[in-house]
């Protein structure tokens, strides 16, 4: 399985969203929304959020995650995501 996010801050409010596809590429689920974000930043991490929560909603957990930021990807890569929002409770 594959998650595809994106978030973007221009304009308000800011937009992002993602799909899960199978490793057919058949789409399984989409979702977007749209958020009063401050950054571009933000909207991402917001994304990648909303995408894990589906995926666990859909017991999906074995998942590769792509995204168009290599600052999120390397906040995870190196396990310094400083992007508070993305703590869960």
């Amino acid at each position: 399985m594959k998650l595809n996010i994106d978030g973007a801050s221009k304009g308000n409010p800011e937009t992002l969203g993602g799909i899960i596809r199978d490793n057919s590429i058949k789409l399984i689920e989409a979702f977007s929304a749209q958020s009063e974000i401050l950054t571009n930043m933000e909207a991402k991490c917001k994304a990648l959020d909303d995408g894990l929560r589906l995926c666990e909603k859909l017991n999906i957990y074995n998942i590769a995650i792509e995204t168009d930021s290599m600052t999120l990807t390397n906040m995870f890569r190196k396990n310094k995501c400083n992007q508070w929002k993305l703590q869960r409770t």
